[in-house]
């Protein structure tokens, strides 16, 4: 199960955070959230039901969908 705030999708936990960062400040944010061998990191997304549940979950928050959203991808060439 996953911590309070947080959603489960196919085994793992997932949180929108509206909070504005550079790839590598979201990273790093992410990452506090870690807990024992439980790492926090950054979605990464891997199938298209996967990407309809990250949708659907910061649709769910911020109903409209903010342009910017960071998931495991970088922006490090910016």
């Amino acid at each position: 199960s996953c911590p309070l705030f947080w959603t489960e999708y196919e085994g793992h936990c997932y949180r929108y955070f509206p909070i504005n960062k550079t790839w590598a400040e979201a990273d790093l944010y992410c990452a506090e959230f870690s807990i024992g061998i439980r790492s926090a990191k950054l979605a990464s997304i891997h199938s298209w039901e996967e990407n309809v549940f990250v949708y659907d979950l910061v649709n769910s928050r911020v109903p409209g969908i903010p342009t910017d959203v960071w998931t495991g991808l970088n922006d490090l060439r910016q």
